[in-house]
């Protein structure tokens, strides 16, 4: 349960700080291709540590006690949401697929 909560809190630090940087941001002027390719790559590299994150998590699960159906479907569930994670901001030109 703690490290659920921990990687809610790193989601949502995350979030915090891209939502900063874009404020900013705005507040300078229009961003120029290459500062948003760069802030896109800052979030993906967040999304694809918090991505690796659920698959340590994965690991943890895997022969803990759930019937082999709960475990089936927590592991798809959270492969699912790493996989988004990943590609998030993976390509600059299209940062949320």
């Amino acid at each position: 349960m703690n490290d659920i909560v921990t990687l809610v809190v790193v989601v949502a630090v995350a979030v915090v700080a891209v939502r900063g940087e874009l404020t900013r941001r705005r507040l300078k002027q229009m961003a120029t291709k290459e500062e948003f390719d760069a802030l896109v790559q800052k979030f993906n590299d967040a999304t694809n540590d918090i991505a690796a994150r659920i698959t340590a998590l994965q690991g943890q699960i895997t022969g803990a006690g759930l019937s082999a159906e709960a475990e089936a479907n927590v592991l798809a569930e959270l492969n699912a949401v790493a996989d988004g994670l990943k590609a998030l901001g993976a390509n600059p030109d299209n940062p949320i697929p």
